[in-house]
């Protein structure tokens, strides 16, 4: 399958399909690790109005349907979600996510709560845990944090 991928922040009418996507490969790939105090709390932070006004969302889409999300927290760099369609895996979508938002809010230095699935994906693109796994509201994560880049000011 040789699908064109379009990446931009989607509109308003188009978050509630992305934050499906976002929910549905959390279900699928952490939920059945943590209990429900967790999934309870994750669900919360996509419906929580005062986080959300936080997150800049970048979608990538196969089409019409997004199919990989990334948010990111501008201020200081947090990746709040990262999200990939699993049909869409290891195609480099979640890196070029990753790039397009880099670029475009000239982040420096990023930090990311991994769930412990996410930690080769984060490594790859030059994360390095700061401290072991913790577990906060429920929710399994490594603290990871990658160092600006000379030249992405």
């Amino acid at each position: 399958m040789n699908t064109e991928i379009a990446i931009r922040r989607p509109s308003e009418a188009e978050l509630p399909d992305v934050k499906k996507l976002i929910l549905s490969v959390y279900n699928e790939y952490e939920a059945p690790e943590y209990p429900a105090e967790g999934n309870r709390a994750f669900e919360a932070s996509l419906t929580d109005p005062a986080y959300q006004k936080r997150l800049v969302y970048f979608a990538a889409y196969c089409g019409a349907k997004p199919c990989g999300v990334l948010a990111v927290r501008p201020e200081d760099g947090h990746i709040c979600y990262c999200f990939v369609d699993p049909g869409m895996h290891r195609r480099g979508i979640g890196t070029a996510l990753f790039a397009h938002a880099l670029g475009e809010l000239k982040l420096g230095t990023m930090t990311v709560n991994a769930s412990p699935y996410g930690v080769p994906f984060y490594e790859r693109l030059g994360f390095r845990a700061t401290a072991g796994e913790q577990c906060v509201n429920g929710i399994r994560f490594i603290p990871m944090t990658r160092e600006k880049e000379e030249g992405n000011k």
